[in-house]
């Protein structure tokens, strides 16, 4: 889980990113989850992994936002797919309470990239209001903080 959640999607992003930057425009939708806001029982390398994803996306979105480039943190809830049944969650348990509520593939990638298109970092599909840019929420704190002590940080891309 770990290589797949963390290192082949850095490996990607280092792949892609430089053509991408070279032509001043274009994009990269990180796929997160819901579960990278906060620890998980019995998930906990699933959520700290997906916390990786959405904490290096909004970094990278804010490294190269300047630059043409838009990042975008994709936090998807329950959506039609065979996670569940891969992840072997029991029928009984209380995320499967909520099978009948699962967002369509299609709805997730066209909402994905109508959010990416406006430029914001974030889609979490619960409170989508909250992923605007530095709104006062505990989760925006970190990056409108990180803003600032970034600029003190010599700009490097690799």
């Amino acid at each position: 889980m770990i290589q797949l959640n963390i290192s082949a999607l850095v490996e990607l992003n280092h792949a892609f990113l430089p053509t991408i930057l070279e032509r001043w425009q274009g994009g990269i939708i990180n796929v997160s989850s819901i579960a990278g806001f906060q620890p998980m029982l019995y998930w906990s390398v699933y959520a700290a992994s997906k916390a990786f994803v959405l904490s290096f996306s909004e970094a990278l979105w804010a490294e190269v936002k300047e630059k043409g480039v838009k990042v975008l943190a994709l936090c998807p809830g329950p959506t039609e797919s065979n996670f569940f049944k891969v992840a072997e969650v029991p029928s009984n348990s209380e995320m499967n309470s909520n099978l009948n509520q699962l967002d369509s593939v299609e709805n997730a990638v066209k909402l994905a990239l109508a959010v990416l298109e406006s430029g914001q970092p974030i889609y979490d599909h619960r409170r989508p209001s909250d992923t605007d840019d530095c709104q006062p929420t505990p989760r925006s704190a970190p990056r409108c903080v990180g803003r600032f002590s970034g600029k003190a940080i010599p700009k490097r891309l690799n």
